[in-house]
Protein backbone atom coordinates (compact mmCIF):
# COMPACT_ATOMS: atom_id res chain seq x y z
CA UNK A 1 0.00 0.00 0.00
CA UNK A 2 0.85 3.44 -0.61
CA UNK A 3 0.73 4.20 2.91
CA UNK A 4 3.87 2.03 3.67
CA UNK A 5 6.15 4.41 1.60
CA UNK A 6 5.49 7.55 3.46
CA UNK A 7 7.41 7.01 6.89
CA UNK A 8 7.49 9.26 9.54
CA UNK A 9 11.38 10.67 9.50
CA UNK A 10 13.30 9.44 12.34
CA UNK A 11 14.52 11.63 15.04
CA UNK A 12 18.14 11.12 15.45
CA UNK A 13 19.48 11.31 18.89
CA UNK A 14 22.56 13.39 19.83
CA UNK A 15 25.38 11.58 19.10
CA UNK A 16 27.79 11.35 22.64
CA UNK A 17 31.72 12.25 22.30
CA UNK A 18 33.66 9.96 22.32
CA UNK A 19 35.83 9.21 25.65
CA UNK A 20 38.90 9.86 25.31
CA UNK A 21 41.63 7.51 25.70
CA UNK A 22 42.81 6.78 29.35
CA UNK A 23 46.41 7.27 29.56
CA UNK A 24 46.42 5.42 32.84
CA UNK A 25 46.55 2.24 31.54
CA UNK A 26 50.05 3.51 29.60
CA UNK A 27 51.64 4.69 32.85
CA UNK A 28 50.34 1.16 34.57
CA UNK A 29 52.35 -0.51 31.37
CA UNK A 30 55.24 1.58 31.71
CA UNK A 31 55.02 0.66 35.81
CA UNK A 32 54.73 -3.17 35.08
CA UNK A 33 57.48 -3.24 32.40
CA UNK A 34 59.72 -1.78 35.08
CA UNK A 35 59.20 -3.69 37.93
CA UNK A 36 59.98 -6.47 35.61
CA UNK A 37 63.42 -5.12 34.88
CA UNK A 38 62.95 -4.11 31.83
CA UNK A 39 62.78 -8.20 30.42
CA UNK A 40 59.06 -8.09 29.17
CA UNK A 41 58.68 -6.65 25.75
CA UNK A 42 55.72 -5.47 24.18
CA UNK A 43 54.40 -8.59 21.60
CA UNK A 44 52.29 -11.02 21.05
CA UNK A 45 52.98 -14.23 23.04
CA UNK A 46 51.97 -17.30 23.55
CA UNK A 47 49.98 -18.08 27.02
CA UNK A 48 51.09 -20.09 30.15
CA UNK A 49 53.93 -19.67 32.66
CA UNK A 50 56.44 -19.56 29.99
CA UNK A 51 55.12 -17.32 26.96
CA UNK A 52 57.16 -16.72 24.07
CA UNK A 53 56.70 -14.45 21.33
CA UNK A 54 54.76 -15.89 18.21
CA UNK A 55 56.75 -16.89 15.54
CA UNK A 56 56.10 -14.94 12.41
CA UNK A 57 54.70 -11.62 13.70
CA UNK A 58 54.51 -9.62 12.13
CA UNK A 59 55.40 -11.36 9.21
CA UNK A 60 58.53 -10.77 7.61
CA UNK A 61 57.32 -10.50 3.81
CA UNK A 62 54.24 -8.60 5.38
CA UNK A 63 55.43 -6.82 7.79
CA UNK A 64 52.37 -5.47 9.73
CA UNK A 65 50.57 -9.02 9.51
CA UNK A 66 50.07 -11.24 12.11
CA UNK A 67 48.40 -14.82 12.50
CA UNK A 68 47.61 -16.16 15.76
CA UNK A 69 46.83 -20.13 15.20
CA UNK A 70 47.55 -21.24 19.18
CA UNK A 71 46.10 -19.89 22.53
CA UNK A 72 47.89 -16.39 22.99
CA UNK A 73 47.70 -12.56 24.52
CA UNK A 74 49.15 -9.06 24.16
CA UNK A 75 51.70 -8.42 26.25
CA UNK A 76 52.40 -4.83 27.07
CA UNK A 77 51.58 -2.18 24.53
CA UNK A 78 51.58 -3.29 20.26
CA UNK A 79 51.29 -0.74 18.13
CA UNK A 80 53.59 -2.23 15.41
CA UNK A 81 50.60 -3.91 13.28
CA UNK A 82 47.89 -3.74 10.52
CA UNK A 83 46.86 -7.14 9.72
CA UNK A 84 45.49 -9.65 13.11
CA UNK A 85 44.02 -13.11 11.89
CA UNK A 86 43.01 -15.40 14.07
CA UNK A 87 42.30 -18.95 13.78
CA UNK A 88 43.34 -18.27 10.07
CA UNK A 89 44.46 -22.06 9.75
CA UNK A 90 41.95 -23.68 11.91
CA UNK A 91 41.83 -22.52 15.30
CA UNK A 92 43.08 -19.79 17.78
CA UNK A 93 42.28 -17.64 20.34
CA UNK A 94 43.98 -13.70 21.70
CA UNK A 95 43.76 -11.91 24.94
CA UNK A 96 43.97 -8.56 25.86
CA UNK A 97 43.87 -8.41 29.74
CA UNK A 98 45.14 -6.01 32.40
CA UNK A 99 47.66 -3.59 31.45
CA UNK A 100 48.13 -4.63 27.61
CA UNK A 101 46.94 -2.43 24.33
CA UNK A 102 46.44 -3.76 20.28
CA UNK A 103 46.67 -0.90 18.09
CA UNK A 104 45.81 -1.78 13.97
CA UNK A 105 46.43 1.64 12.33
CA UNK A 106 49.42 0.97 10.11
CA UNK A 107 49.52 0.38 6.14
CA UNK A 108 51.59 -3.28 5.21
CA UNK A 109 54.65 -2.11 4.47
CA UNK A 110 54.84 -5.21 1.87
CA UNK A 111 58.34 -5.69 0.57
CA UNK A 112 56.91 -6.40 -3.07
CA UNK A 113 55.77 -3.52 -5.29
CA UNK A 114 53.23 -6.39 -6.36
CA UNK A 115 51.50 -6.21 -2.85
CA UNK A 116 48.60 -3.53 -2.13
CA UNK A 117 48.97 -2.56 1.25
CA UNK A 118 46.03 -3.68 3.64
CA UNK A 119 43.32 -1.58 5.17
CA UNK A 120 43.71 -2.10 9.51
CA UNK A 121 41.44 -5.12 10.26
CA UNK A 122 40.99 -7.90 12.74
CA UNK A 123 39.49 -11.19 11.83
CA UNK A 124 38.49 -14.00 13.93
CA UNK A 125 38.08 -16.79 11.99
CA UNK A 126 39.56 -15.75 8.34
CA UNK A 127 39.17 -19.04 7.08
CA UNK A 128 36.37 -21.79 6.00
CA UNK A 129 35.96 -23.96 8.97
CA UNK A 130 38.01 -22.52 10.67
CA UNK A 131 37.30 -21.57 14.94
CA UNK A 132 38.90 -18.30 16.96
CA UNK A 133 37.65 -16.29 20.08
CA UNK A 134 39.06 -13.20 21.37
CA UNK A 135 39.03 -11.88 24.62
CA UNK A 136 39.29 -8.03 25.87
CA UNK A 137 39.16 -7.63 29.51
CA UNK A 138 40.40 -6.17 33.15
CA UNK A 139 41.10 -2.92 31.28
CA UNK A 140 42.95 -4.03 28.29
CA UNK A 141 42.20 -1.98 25.05
CA UNK A 142 41.94 -2.62 20.90
CA UNK A 143 42.31 0.17 18.64
CA UNK A 144 41.35 -0.15 15.24
CA UNK A 145 41.82 2.95 12.65
CA UNK A 146 40.70 2.76 9.69
CA UNK A 147 40.83 5.23 7.11
CA UNK A 148 37.63 6.80 5.76
CA UNK A 149 38.89 7.12 2.55
CA UNK A 150 38.56 2.95 2.54
CA UNK A 151 34.74 2.92 3.62
CA UNK A 152 33.62 -0.51 2.74
CA UNK A 153 37.18 -2.53 3.70
CA UNK A 154 38.76 -2.73 7.33
CA UNK A 155 37.49 -2.83 10.95
CA UNK A 156 36.67 -5.86 13.26
CA UNK A 157 35.24 -8.64 11.21
CA UNK A 158 33.90 -11.67 13.47
CA UNK A 159 33.41 -15.19 10.80
CA UNK A 160 33.99 -13.84 7.52
CA UNK A 161 33.36 -17.58 6.56
CA UNK A 162 31.44 -20.33 7.07
CA UNK A 163 31.19 -22.35 10.19
CA UNK A 164 32.73 -26.14 10.94
CA UNK A 165 30.39 -28.56 9.54
CA UNK A 166 28.42 -30.22 12.37
CA UNK A 167 29.18 -28.20 14.66
CA UNK A 168 26.64 -26.16 16.88
CA UNK A 169 26.48 -22.72 18.21
CA UNK A 170 29.26 -19.89 17.78
CA UNK A 171 32.38 -20.69 16.48
CA UNK A 172 33.97 -17.36 16.33
CA UNK A 173 33.63 -15.73 19.68
CA UNK A 174 34.94 -12.47 21.03
CA UNK A 175 34.10 -11.08 24.76
CA UNK A 176 34.46 -7.51 26.26
CA UNK A 177 34.73 -7.75 29.96
CA UNK A 178 35.10 -6.15 33.62
CA UNK A 179 36.63 -2.89 31.70
CA UNK A 180 37.78 -4.09 28.36
CA UNK A 181 37.55 -1.34 25.65
CA UNK A 182 37.28 -1.74 22.12
CA UNK A 183 37.49 1.18 19.85
CA UNK A 184 36.69 0.99 15.73
CA UNK A 185 37.39 4.63 14.64
CA UNK A 186 36.98 5.87 10.73
CA UNK A 187 39.54 8.25 10.82
CA UNK A 188 39.27 11.43 8.50
CA UNK A 189 35.52 10.99 9.03
CA UNK A 190 32.39 8.63 9.70
CA UNK A 191 32.56 7.14 6.26
CA UNK A 192 30.43 4.40 4.51
CA UNK A 193 29.60 1.17 5.54
CA UNK A 194 30.59 -0.91 8.53
CA UNK A 195 33.56 -1.23 10.78
CA UNK A 196 32.50 -4.17 13.03
CA UNK A 197 30.77 -7.36 11.69
CA UNK A 198 29.39 -10.29 14.17
CA UNK A 199 28.19 -13.06 11.61
CA UNK A 200 29.21 -11.92 8.49
CA UNK A 201 29.60 -15.07 5.97
CA UNK A 202 27.07 -17.19 5.11
CA UNK A 203 26.97 -20.21 6.95
CA UNK A 204 28.89 -17.97 9.84
CA UNK A 205 27.99 -18.41 13.34
CA UNK A 206 29.20 -15.95 16.01
CA UNK A 207 28.99 -14.12 18.96
CA UNK A 208 29.52 -10.89 20.62
CA UNK A 209 29.02 -11.10 24.46
CA UNK A 210 29.76 -7.85 26.60
CA UNK A 211 30.16 -7.99 30.38
CA UNK A 212 30.86 -4.98 33.07
CA UNK A 213 30.83 -6.86 36.06
CA UNK A 214 28.13 -5.77 38.79
CA UNK A 215 28.09 -3.07 41.38
CA UNK A 216 28.06 -4.21 45.18
CA UNK A 217 30.13 -4.39 48.09
CA UNK A 218 31.62 -1.30 48.13
CA UNK A 219 32.59 -1.70 44.05
CA UNK A 220 31.49 0.14 41.00
CA UNK A 221 31.36 -2.39 38.18
CA UNK A 222 33.55 -1.83 35.35
CA UNK A 223 31.93 -1.83 32.68
CA UNK A 224 32.38 -3.04 28.88
CA UNK A 225 32.73 -0.46 25.79
CA UNK A 226 32.44 -1.03 22.23
CA UNK A 227 32.76 2.34 19.94
CA UNK A 228 32.96 2.74 16.70
CA UNK A 229 32.32 5.81 14.29
CA UNK A 230 31.30 3.19 11.53
CA UNK A 231 28.49 0.99 11.65
CA UNK A 232 27.59 -2.17 13.63
CA UNK A 233 26.48 -4.83 11.32
CA UNK A 234 25.03 -8.01 12.91
CA UNK A 235 24.11 -11.83 11.07
CA UNK A 236 25.03 -10.10 7.25
CA UNK A 237 24.68 -13.34 5.80
CA UNK A 238 25.37 -16.31 8.70
CA UNK A 239 23.90 -15.98 12.25
CA UNK A 240 25.04 -13.48 14.57
CA UNK A 241 24.13 -12.31 18.24
CA UNK A 242 25.34 -9.66 20.70
CA UNK A 243 24.38 -9.75 23.86
CA UNK A 244 25.50 -6.88 26.59
CA UNK A 245 24.45 -8.51 29.94
CA UNK A 246 25.01 -5.99 32.59
CA UNK A 247 27.03 -2.36 32.70
CA UNK A 248 28.32 -2.17 29.30
CA UNK A 249 27.64 0.44 26.41
CA UNK A 250 27.57 0.47 22.34
CA UNK A 251 27.74 3.40 20.23
CA UNK A 252 27.73 2.96 16.56
CA UNK A 253 26.51 5.12 13.56
CA UNK A 254 24.17 2.62 12.57
CA UNK A 255 23.25 -0.69 13.99
CA UNK A 256 22.44 -3.23 10.61
CA UNK A 257 20.56 -6.16 11.78
CA UNK A 258 20.09 -8.98 8.88
CA UNK A 259 19.40 -6.13 6.18
CA UNK A 260 20.94 -7.66 2.87
CA UNK A 261 19.94 -11.04 0.76
CA UNK A 262 23.09 -11.67 -0.87
CA UNK A 263 22.38 -14.59 -4.27
CA UNK A 264 19.31 -15.52 -2.43
CA UNK A 265 21.26 -15.94 1.53
CA UNK A 266 20.05 -13.77 4.32
CA UNK A 267 21.55 -13.82 7.91
CA UNK A 268 20.13 -14.31 11.77
CA UNK A 269 20.62 -11.77 14.25
CA UNK A 270 19.76 -11.20 17.44
CA UNK A 271 20.69 -8.35 19.76
CA UNK A 272 19.72 -8.22 23.53
CA UNK A 273 21.01 -4.63 25.50
CA UNK A 274 20.40 -6.23 29.49
CA UNK A 275 20.89 -4.43 33.01
CA UNK A 276 21.91 -0.93 33.08
CA UNK A 277 23.34 -1.37 29.72
CA UNK A 278 22.90 1.57 26.95
CA UNK A 279 23.05 1.08 22.99
CA UNK A 280 23.56 4.87 21.16
CA UNK A 281 23.08 4.84 17.33
CA UNK A 282 21.17 7.11 14.44
CA UNK A 283 19.36 4.34 13.65
CA UNK A 284 18.85 0.47 14.31
CA UNK A 285 17.72 -1.76 11.51
CA UNK A 286 15.75 -5.13 12.18
CA UNK A 287 14.49 -7.31 9.25
CA UNK A 288 14.46 -4.61 6.92
CA UNK A 289 16.21 -4.30 3.45
CA UNK A 290 18.58 -0.99 2.72
CA UNK A 291 17.83 1.35 -0.19
CA UNK A 292 14.96 4.03 -0.46
CA UNK A 293 15.26 7.84 0.13
CA UNK A 294 15.38 7.32 3.91
CA UNK A 295 18.34 4.26 3.63
CA UNK A 296 15.75 1.17 4.22
CA UNK A 297 12.90 -0.27 1.78
CA UNK A 298 10.17 -1.85 3.61
CA UNK A 299 8.65 -3.46 0.40
CA UNK A 300 12.24 -5.19 -0.61
CA UNK A 301 12.20 -9.02 0.46
CA UNK A 302 16.17 -8.64 0.69
CA UNK A 303 16.78 -9.38 4.46
CA UNK A 304 17.03 -11.53 6.87
CA UNK A 305 15.55 -11.90 10.23
CA UNK A 306 16.59 -9.50 13.29
CA UNK A 307 15.27 -9.96 16.88
CA UNK A 308 16.14 -7.14 19.58
CA UNK A 309 15.53 -7.40 22.83
CA UNK A 310 15.99 -4.89 26.05
CA UNK A 311 15.69 -5.77 29.46
CA UNK A 312 14.91 -4.05 32.74
CA UNK A 313 17.47 -0.83 32.39
CA UNK A 314 18.72 -1.10 29.63
CA UNK A 315 18.19 1.28 26.80
CA UNK A 316 17.98 1.68 23.19
CA UNK A 317 18.89 5.30 22.52
CA UNK A 318 18.19 5.02 18.70
CA UNK A 319 15.44 5.37 15.95
CA UNK A 320 14.39 1.63 15.80
CA UNK A 321 13.32 0.43 12.17
CA UNK A 322 11.36 -2.91 12.27
CA UNK A 323 10.69 -4.94 8.71
CA UNK A 324 8.57 -7.65 7.91
CA UNK A 325 11.90 -9.69 9.97
CA UNK A 326 11.97 -7.85 12.93
CA UNK A 327 11.32 -8.27 16.25
CA UNK A 328 11.31 -6.06 19.32
CA UNK A 329 10.55 -7.21 23.03
CA UNK A 330 11.61 -6.50 26.35
CA UNK A 331 11.21 -4.69 29.41
CA UNK A 332 13.49 -1.58 28.91
CA UNK A 333 13.08 1.54 27.04
CA UNK A 334 13.66 2.43 23.30
CA UNK A 335 13.38 5.77 21.29
CA UNK A 336 13.08 7.89 20.55
CA UNK A 337 10.63 6.63 17.87
CA UNK A 338 9.93 3.16 16.55
CA UNK A 339 8.68 2.66 13.03
CA UNK A 340 7.35 -0.63 12.27
CA UNK A 341 6.51 -2.03 8.55
CA UNK A 342 5.32 -5.48 9.19
CA UNK A 343 7.09 -5.98 12.41
CA UNK A 344 6.66 -7.51 15.32
CA UNK A 345 6.83 -5.65 18.70
CA UNK A 346 5.88 -8.08 22.11
CA UNK A 347 6.44 -5.87 24.86
CA UNK A 348 7.68 -7.71 28.01
CA UNK A 349 9.23 -11.09 29.32
CA UNK A 350 5.58 -12.53 30.53
CA UNK A 351 4.61 -10.12 32.13
CA UNK A 352 6.47 -6.80 31.69
CA UNK A 353 6.53 -3.40 30.47
CA UNK A 354 8.13 -1.77 27.00
CA UNK A 355 8.55 1.32 27.11
CA UNK A 356 8.68 3.41 23.65
CA UNK A 357 10.46 7.07 24.84
CA UNK A 358 8.54 8.80 21.87
CA UNK A 359 6.40 8.41 19.07
CA UNK A 360 5.41 4.64 17.67
CA UNK A 361 3.97 3.94 14.09
CA UNK A 362 3.51 0.43 12.61
CA UNK A 363 1.81 -0.43 9.33
CA UNK A 364 0.87 -3.52 8.84
CA UNK A 365 2.51 -5.42 11.16
CA UNK A 366 1.83 -7.13 15.13
CA UNK A 367 1.53 -6.46 18.35
CA UNK A 368 1.49 -9.20 21.01
CA UNK A 369 0.32 -8.97 24.61
CA UNK A 370 0.77 -11.99 26.60
CA UNK A 371 -1.65 -12.27 29.50
CA UNK A 372 -1.18 -14.70 32.61
CA UNK A 373 -1.95 -15.76 35.98
CA UNK A 374 1.16 -13.70 37.35
CA UNK A 375 0.03 -10.36 34.88
CA UNK A 376 0.35 -9.34 31.31
CA UNK A 377 2.11 -7.25 29.21
CA UNK A 378 1.78 -3.63 28.65
CA UNK A 379 3.17 -1.28 25.82
CA UNK A 380 3.71 2.59 27.10
CA UNK A 381 4.38 4.94 24.54
CA UNK A 382 5.75 8.71 25.70
CA UNK A 383 4.45 10.35 22.25
CA UNK A 384 2.18 9.25 19.64
CA UNK A 385 0.69 6.10 18.60
CA UNK A 386 -0.48 5.55 14.60
CA UNK A 387 -1.51 1.67 13.71
CA UNK A 388 -2.18 1.35 10.43
CA UNK A 389 -3.56 -2.21 9.32
CA UNK A 390 -2.40 -3.27 12.46
CA UNK A 391 -3.06 -7.05 14.27
CA UNK A 392 -3.13 -7.14 18.01
CA UNK A 393 -3.05 -10.46 19.49
CA UNK A 394 -4.11 -11.09 23.23
CA UNK A 395 -1.77 -14.43 24.13
CA UNK A 396 -3.24 -16.23 27.42
CA UNK A 397 -0.70 -17.91 28.49
CA UNK A 398 0.01 -20.62 31.25
CA UNK A 399 -3.07 -21.99 31.66
CA UNK A 400 -4.65 -18.28 32.41
CA UNK A 401 -8.68 -18.33 31.17
CA UNK A 402 -10.37 -15.16 31.99
CA UNK A 403 -13.91 -14.56 33.60
CA UNK A 404 -16.46 -12.76 32.17
CA UNK A 405 -15.84 -9.21 33.51
CA UNK A 406 -12.22 -9.32 33.29
CA UNK A 407 -10.60 -6.07 31.92
CA UNK A 408 -6.87 -5.00 31.62
CA UNK A 409 -5.21 -2.16 29.98
CA UNK A 410 -2.39 -2.95 27.73
CA UNK A 411 -1.88 -0.03 25.67
CA UNK A 412 -1.05 3.64 26.48
CA UNK A 413 0.04 6.59 24.46
CA UNK A 414 0.22 10.38 26.08
CA UNK A 415 0.27 11.77 22.77
CA UNK A 416 -2.33 11.80 19.51
CA UNK A 417 -3.65 7.87 18.75
CA UNK A 418 -4.40 7.00 15.73
CA UNK A 419 -6.03 3.76 14.82
CA UNK A 420 -6.94 2.61 11.49
CA UNK A 421 -7.91 -1.35 9.82
CA UNK A 422 -6.77 -2.86 13.42
CA UNK A 423 -7.61 -6.27 13.74
CA UNK A 424 -7.84 -8.03 17.07
CA UNK A 425 -7.22 -12.10 17.90
CA UNK A 426 -6.77 -14.33 20.40
CA UNK A 427 -4.99 -17.54 21.51
CA UNK A 428 -4.67 -19.87 24.40
CA UNK A 429 -8.37 -20.04 24.65
CA UNK A 430 -11.31 -22.25 23.07
CA UNK A 431 -13.88 -21.58 20.62
CA UNK A 432 -17.11 -19.03 21.84
CA UNK A 433 -15.24 -16.33 23.76
CA UNK A 434 -15.96 -13.20 23.29
CA UNK A 435 -13.96 -10.23 24.37
CA UNK A 436 -14.21 -6.08 23.49
CA UNK A 437 -11.37 -3.50 23.01
CA UNK A 438 -11.66 0.21 23.77
CA UNK A 439 -9.84 2.80 23.31
CA UNK A 440 -10.64 5.90 25.55
CA UNK A 441 -9.56 9.37 23.67
CA UNK A 442 -9.34 11.16 26.63
CA UNK A 443 -6.29 8.98 28.01
CA UNK A 444 -4.53 7.19 24.93
CA UNK A 445 -5.41 4.01 27.34
CA UNK A 446 -6.74 0.57 24.67
CA UNK A 447 -8.31 -1.58 27.37
CA UNK A 448 -9.67 -5.03 26.89
CA UNK A 449 -12.47 -6.88 28.31
CA UNK A 450 -14.21 -9.99 28.53
CA UNK A 451 -17.43 -10.51 27.72
CA UNK A 452 -17.49 -13.75 28.47
CA UNK A 453 -15.61 -16.47 30.26
CA UNK A 454 -12.46 -18.53 28.79
CA UNK A 455 -11.32 -21.66 28.58
CA UNK A 456 -7.60 -22.32 28.27
CA UNK A 457 -6.68 -24.57 25.56
CA UNK A 458 -5.14 -27.84 26.34
CA UNK A 459 -1.75 -28.25 26.50
CA UNK A 460 -0.23 -30.07 23.64
CA UNK A 461 1.48 -32.93 26.16
CA UNK A 462 -1.99 -33.93 27.18
CA UNK A 463 -3.52 -37.10 26.37
CA UNK A 464 -4.81 -36.62 23.18
CA UNK A 465 -8.60 -35.51 23.98
CA UNK A 466 -9.45 -33.58 20.91
CA UNK A 467 -7.17 -35.88 18.49
CA UNK A 468 -6.02 -35.02 15.44
CA UNK A 469 -9.35 -34.64 14.09
CA UNK A 470 -10.82 -32.09 16.37
CA UNK A 471 -6.92 -30.06 16.38
CA UNK A 472 -8.16 -29.74 12.83
CA UNK A 473 -11.67 -28.65 13.53
CA UNK A 474 -10.39 -26.46 15.74
CA UNK A 475 -8.22 -24.62 13.74
CA UNK A 476 -10.64 -24.67 11.34
CA UNK A 477 -13.04 -22.74 13.72
CA UNK A 478 -11.25 -19.65 13.41
CA UNK A 479 -12.55 -16.73 12.13
CA UNK A 480 -10.92 -13.07 12.15
CA UNK A 481 -13.00 -9.99 13.92
CA UNK A 482 -13.91 -7.00 12.15
CA UNK A 483 -11.69 -4.33 11.62
CA UNK A 484 -11.78 -1.06 14.26
CA UNK A 485 -10.33 0.18 17.51
CA UNK A 486 -13.62 -1.89 18.84
CA UNK A 487 -14.20 -5.96 18.28
CA UNK A 488 -16.07 -9.09 19.35
CA UNK A 489 -14.04 -12.23 18.12
CA UNK A 490 -16.34 -15.62 18.73
CA UNK A 491 -13.73 -18.07 17.35
CA UNK A 492 -10.62 -20.45 18.34
CA UNK A 493 -7.50 -18.96 18.24
CA UNK A 494 -4.33 -19.56 16.53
Amino acid sequence: MNRSLAPIRPVHPVRPVAPARPLRLLWLTAVALAAAGGAAEAAIVTMGANPVALPNCPDPVLPGKCGVETAAQVQGIVGNLSQLRIGQSGAGSLLIGANAQLTLDRLNLATSPTLIPSVPDLVVGDNVGATGSLVVRDGGRLQINVPATNPLQGGLLLGPFAAPAGQSGPTTTMAILEGGHVTVDKIGGFGIGSAVFVGVGAGSNSSLVMDGGINGFGNQALRARLDTTGNLSIGRQGTGSVDVARNGDITANLVLMSTVRDNGISGQAALNIGVNSTLTAQQLLAGIALGGVLGYDPLSPNHGTGVVSVRDTGLINATVVLGSGGTLMGTGTVGPQVLSYGGTVRPGFSPGTLNIAGDFADVGGRIEIEIGPNGSDFLDVLGSLSLDGTEIEFMFVDGFAPRAGFTLDFLDADGLVSLKDVRYSFSGLQAGFLFDVVNNPNTGMLSFTALTAGASVPEPGMPALLGLAGVAAWAASRRRPAAGSRARLASAAR
